[in-house]
């Protein structure tokens, strides 16, 4: 539904996370998109805030993207 929503927006949407995302939607478990697109520097919004821009009640640079994730040992573990 939300992807639904998203290209109605105008959005590109896809399911895989590469160089050209700008931002990632995580819901509660996002896993290993969510390192992926941290290492490659997009924004990351929740469900919530996601459902809350497309209604028009919040803009996109009022939301607090999370950056508290320590996503370096994964990366290491990958390595």
């Amino acid at each position: 539904e939300l992807m639904r929503l998203a290209r109605q927006a105008g959005a590109n949407v896809d399911s895989i996370v590469t160089k050209k995302c700008d931002i990632l939607i995580v819901g509660e478990k996002p896993g290993s998109k969510l390192r992926k697109a941290k290492v490659l520097g997009c924004d990351i919004i929740t469900i919530s805030d996601f459902r809350d821009i497309l209604e028009g009640k919040i803009k996109k640079d009022k939301i607090e993207i999370d950056f508290t994730y320590d996503y370096t040992e994964d990366i290491k573990a990958d390595v």
